[in-house]
Protein backbone atom coordinates (compact mmCIF):
# COMPACT_ATOMS: atom_id res chain seq x y z
CA UNK A 1 0.00 0.00 0.00
CA UNK A 2 1.22 3.83 -0.13
CA UNK A 3 1.36 6.18 2.72
CA UNK A 4 2.08 9.87 2.94
CA UNK A 5 5.52 10.57 5.26
CA UNK A 6 8.88 11.80 6.08
CA UNK A 7 12.26 10.60 6.26
CA UNK A 8 12.82 14.24 7.90
CA UNK A 9 11.44 17.03 10.00
CA UNK A 10 10.08 20.20 8.03
CA UNK A 11 7.95 22.22 5.95
CA UNK A 12 4.99 20.40 3.30
CA UNK A 13 7.56 19.47 1.07
CA UNK A 14 9.36 17.14 2.95
CA UNK A 15 5.76 14.73 2.57
CA UNK A 16 6.21 11.80 0.08
CA UNK A 17 4.71 8.62 -1.25
CA UNK A 18 5.97 5.79 0.70
CA UNK A 19 5.49 1.74 -0.23
CA UNK A 20 4.50 0.47 3.03
CA UNK A 21 3.27 -3.57 3.70
CA UNK A 22 -0.78 -3.53 3.96
CA UNK A 23 -1.35 -4.04 8.11
CA UNK A 24 -3.00 -7.30 9.05
CA UNK A 25 -5.49 -7.08 11.98
CA UNK A 26 -4.67 -8.38 15.37
CA UNK A 27 -7.73 -10.53 17.35
CA UNK A 28 -9.34 -7.20 18.58
CA UNK A 29 -8.46 -4.60 15.94
CA UNK A 30 -10.08 -3.58 12.02
CA UNK A 31 -8.16 -2.90 9.34
CA UNK A 32 -10.50 0.46 7.35
CA UNK A 33 -9.89 1.21 3.87
CA UNK A 34 -9.47 4.70 4.18
CA UNK A 35 -11.70 7.34 2.22
CA UNK A 36 -10.99 10.52 4.26
CA UNK A 37 -8.80 12.44 6.90
CA UNK A 38 -8.66 15.50 8.71
CA UNK A 39 -5.64 17.48 8.72
CA UNK A 40 -5.02 18.60 12.49
CA UNK A 41 -3.04 21.02 14.31
CA UNK A 42 -1.34 17.98 15.64
CA UNK A 43 -0.51 16.86 12.58
CA UNK A 44 1.30 19.78 11.32
CA UNK A 45 2.98 19.41 14.53
CA UNK A 46 4.29 15.81 13.83
CA UNK A 47 5.24 16.97 10.47
CA UNK A 48 7.64 19.68 12.17
CA UNK A 49 8.88 17.26 14.79
CA UNK A 50 6.92 18.96 17.81
CA UNK A 51 4.96 15.48 18.85
CA UNK A 52 3.21 12.99 18.18
CA UNK A 53 5.85 10.98 16.98
CA UNK A 54 8.12 13.69 15.21
CA UNK A 55 11.18 13.21 14.83
CA UNK A 56 11.43 9.55 15.95
CA UNK A 57 12.39 6.71 13.93
CA UNK A 58 11.98 7.50 10.62
CA UNK A 59 9.48 7.27 8.23
CA UNK A 60 6.99 8.86 10.01
CA UNK A 61 3.08 8.77 8.98
CA UNK A 62 0.84 11.69 10.44
CA UNK A 63 -2.41 11.22 10.88
CA UNK A 64 -4.41 10.95 13.99
CA UNK A 65 -7.83 9.87 12.44
CA UNK A 66 -10.16 8.46 9.30
CA UNK A 67 -12.67 7.78 7.84
CA UNK A 68 -13.49 4.36 5.88
CA UNK A 69 -14.72 1.35 4.84
CA UNK A 70 -13.92 -1.70 7.42
CA UNK A 71 -12.03 -4.39 4.85
CA UNK A 72 -11.23 -7.02 7.62
CA UNK A 73 -11.36 -7.88 11.03
CA UNK A 74 -9.54 -9.65 13.90
CA UNK A 75 -10.61 -13.19 14.79
CA UNK A 76 -12.01 -11.80 18.22
CA UNK A 77 -13.86 -8.59 16.99
CA UNK A 78 -17.75 -8.65 17.96
CA UNK A 79 -19.29 -5.07 17.11
CA UNK A 80 -17.92 -4.10 14.07
CA UNK A 81 -17.88 -6.05 10.36
CA UNK A 82 -16.76 -5.64 7.08
CA UNK A 83 -18.21 -3.48 5.22
CA UNK A 84 -19.12 -0.90 8.09
CA UNK A 85 -18.39 2.39 7.15
CA UNK A 86 -16.62 3.99 10.16
CA UNK A 87 -14.81 6.82 11.73
CA UNK A 88 -11.71 5.69 13.53
CA UNK A 89 -8.62 6.56 15.79
CA UNK A 90 -6.01 4.28 14.67
CA UNK A 91 -2.71 3.26 16.58
CA UNK A 92 -0.59 4.56 13.74
CA UNK A 93 -0.80 7.45 11.01
CA UNK A 94 -3.50 7.55 8.86
CA UNK A 95 -2.12 9.23 5.71
CA UNK A 96 -1.84 5.81 4.17
CA UNK A 97 -4.47 3.46 2.51
CA UNK A 98 -4.95 1.48 5.30
CA UNK A 99 -5.25 1.36 9.03
CA UNK A 100 -5.79 -0.44 11.61
CA UNK A 101 -7.59 0.54 14.30
CA UNK A 102 -8.66 -1.09 17.37
CA UNK A 103 -12.64 -2.46 17.19
CA UNK A 104 -13.59 0.18 20.64
CA UNK A 105 -11.95 2.91 18.52
CA UNK A 106 -13.75 2.61 15.61
CA UNK A 107 -17.71 3.89 15.57
CA UNK A 108 -20.16 3.53 13.12
CA UNK A 109 -20.83 6.30 10.57
CA UNK A 110 -24.67 6.65 9.30
CA UNK A 111 -25.19 6.17 5.45
CA UNK A 112 -26.63 9.72 5.72
CA UNK A 113 -23.30 11.45 6.66
CA UNK A 114 -20.71 12.09 3.74
CA UNK A 115 -17.18 10.70 3.20
CA UNK A 116 -15.87 14.13 3.31
CA UNK A 117 -17.91 15.23 6.44
CA UNK A 118 -17.52 11.96 8.14
CA UNK A 119 -13.40 12.40 7.70
CA UNK A 120 -13.67 16.02 9.22
CA UNK A 121 -15.20 15.29 12.38
CA UNK A 122 -13.42 13.02 14.83
CA UNK A 123 -10.91 14.24 16.78
CA UNK A 124 -12.22 18.09 16.46
CA UNK A 125 -16.14 16.66 17.58
CA UNK A 126 -14.29 14.29 20.33
CA UNK A 127 -12.21 16.86 21.58
CA UNK A 128 -14.88 19.48 21.84
CA UNK A 129 -17.10 17.45 23.69
CA UNK A 130 -14.98 16.06 26.17
CA UNK A 131 -13.78 19.28 27.19
CA UNK A 132 -17.12 20.80 27.38
CA UNK A 133 -19.18 18.16 28.67
CA UNK A 134 -16.97 15.97 30.64
CA UNK A 135 -13.80 18.53 32.13
CA UNK A 136 -15.53 22.00 31.99
CA UNK A 137 -19.19 20.53 32.74
CA UNK A 138 -21.08 22.82 30.83
CA UNK A 139 -24.05 24.05 32.19
CA UNK A 140 -27.00 25.69 30.53
CA UNK A 141 -27.40 29.21 30.24
CA UNK A 142 -23.24 29.82 30.86
CA UNK A 143 -21.04 31.81 29.01
CA UNK A 144 -18.34 30.36 27.06
CA UNK A 145 -14.94 31.77 25.75
CA UNK A 146 -13.25 29.95 22.89
CA UNK A 147 -9.85 31.40 22.34
CA UNK A 148 -8.68 30.10 18.18
CA UNK A 149 -12.58 30.19 17.75
CA UNK A 150 -12.28 30.30 14.27
CA UNK A 151 -10.03 26.59 13.86
CA UNK A 152 -10.87 23.14 13.76
CA UNK A 153 -11.84 22.63 17.25
CA UNK A 154 -13.28 26.16 17.63
CA UNK A 155 -15.84 26.16 15.18
CA UNK A 156 -16.76 22.76 16.41
CA UNK A 157 -16.88 23.50 19.96
CA UNK A 158 -19.13 26.95 19.04
CA UNK A 159 -21.96 24.20 17.72
CA UNK A 160 -21.16 22.27 20.64
CA UNK A 161 -21.52 24.51 22.93
CA UNK A 162 -24.79 25.95 21.66
CA UNK A 163 -26.55 22.11 21.47
CA UNK A 164 -25.50 21.65 25.22
CA UNK A 165 -26.96 24.79 25.88
CA UNK A 166 -24.78 27.21 26.30
CA UNK A 167 -25.96 30.83 26.80
CA UNK A 168 -23.34 33.55 25.54
CA UNK A 169 -20.23 31.71 22.90
CA UNK A 170 -17.46 34.54 22.89
CA UNK A 171 -14.86 33.63 20.11
CA UNK A 172 -11.07 35.06 19.88
CA UNK A 173 -9.34 34.82 16.73
CA UNK A 174 -6.23 36.39 15.55
CA UNK A 175 -7.41 38.91 13.38
CA UNK A 176 -10.91 40.20 11.62
CA UNK A 177 -10.24 37.76 8.34
CA UNK A 178 -11.77 35.12 10.37
CA UNK A 179 -14.18 36.73 12.44
CA UNK A 180 -16.83 35.14 9.50
CA UNK A 181 -15.60 30.97 10.84
CA UNK A 182 -16.88 32.07 14.05
CA UNK A 183 -19.77 33.76 13.60
CA UNK A 184 -20.83 30.96 10.96
CA UNK A 185 -20.70 28.36 13.58
CA UNK A 186 -22.93 30.01 15.85
CA UNK A 187 -20.51 32.22 18.03
CA UNK A 188 -22.54 35.24 19.45
CA UNK A 189 -19.72 37.50 19.49
CA UNK A 190 -15.82 37.47 18.02
CA UNK A 191 -13.24 39.37 19.23
CA UNK A 192 -10.15 39.86 17.12
CA UNK A 193 -6.88 39.94 19.30
CA UNK A 194 -5.33 42.70 16.68
CA UNK A 195 -8.11 45.09 17.50
CA UNK A 196 -9.12 44.47 21.13
CA UNK A 197 -8.47 43.43 24.24
CA UNK A 198 -10.46 39.79 24.84
CA UNK A 199 -10.63 40.32 28.27
CA UNK A 200 -12.09 43.69 28.05
CA UNK A 201 -14.50 42.82 25.60
CA UNK A 202 -15.44 39.68 27.74
CA UNK A 203 -15.96 41.57 30.48
CA UNK A 204 -17.57 44.43 29.05
CA UNK A 205 -20.18 41.90 27.42
CA UNK A 206 -21.05 39.75 30.78
CA UNK A 207 -21.83 43.14 32.72
CA UNK A 208 -18.63 42.77 34.54
CA UNK A 209 -19.19 38.74 35.61
CA UNK A 210 -16.80 37.66 33.06
CA UNK A 211 -16.93 33.64 31.07
CA UNK A 212 -18.20 30.83 33.37
CA UNK A 213 -15.74 28.47 30.91
CA UNK A 214 -12.94 29.13 28.67
CA UNK A 215 -11.48 26.66 26.16
CA UNK A 216 -7.75 27.74 25.60
CA UNK A 217 -5.58 26.13 23.13
CA UNK A 218 -3.28 28.72 22.63
CA UNK A 219 -1.01 28.55 25.74
CA UNK A 220 1.66 31.70 26.42
CA UNK A 221 0.78 34.75 27.59
CA UNK A 222 -3.31 33.82 26.85
CA UNK A 223 -3.54 31.99 29.43
CA UNK A 224 -2.71 34.04 32.06
CA UNK A 225 -4.56 36.82 30.72
CA UNK A 226 -7.54 34.84 30.87
CA UNK A 227 -7.84 34.47 35.10
CA UNK A 228 -8.89 38.77 34.30
CA UNK A 229 -12.03 37.54 32.67
CA UNK A 230 -12.95 34.30 34.14
CA UNK A 231 -15.77 34.62 36.43
CA UNK A 232 -16.07 33.28 40.07
CA UNK A 233 -15.86 29.32 40.46
CA UNK A 234 -15.42 29.40 36.31
CA UNK A 235 -13.62 26.78 34.53
CA UNK A 236 -10.64 27.61 32.77
CA UNK A 237 -9.05 24.71 30.41
CA UNK A 238 -5.73 24.90 29.15
CA UNK A 239 -5.38 22.40 26.24
CA UNK A 240 -2.78 22.88 23.96
CA UNK A 241 0.44 25.41 23.38
CA UNK A 242 -0.55 26.56 20.09
CA UNK A 243 1.52 29.99 20.28
CA UNK A 244 4.29 28.04 21.16
CA UNK A 245 4.91 28.19 24.49
CA UNK A 246 2.87 27.05 27.35
CA UNK A 247 0.99 29.27 29.92
CA UNK A 248 1.27 30.49 33.37
CA UNK A 249 -0.81 31.30 36.27
CA UNK A 250 0.36 33.61 39.07
CA UNK A 251 -1.29 32.48 42.45
CA UNK A 252 -0.08 35.67 44.01
CA UNK A 253 -3.20 37.48 45.84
Amino acid sequence: MKAGGLFECGGPEVLQTIAMEQPVPGDFQVRIKVQGISVNFADLQTRKGAFHGGGAAFPVVPGLDAMGIVDAVGAKVTKIKEGDRVIAFPASGTYANYVLADEYLAFPVPEALAFEQAAACPLVSFTSYMLLAKVAELQKGETVLLHAAAGGIGTTAIQIARSLGAGTIIGTVGNSSKAGEALAAGADIVVSNEAEDFVTAVNEATGGKGADIILDPVGGTVTGRGMGCLAPYGRLVVFGNASGSYGEISTQL
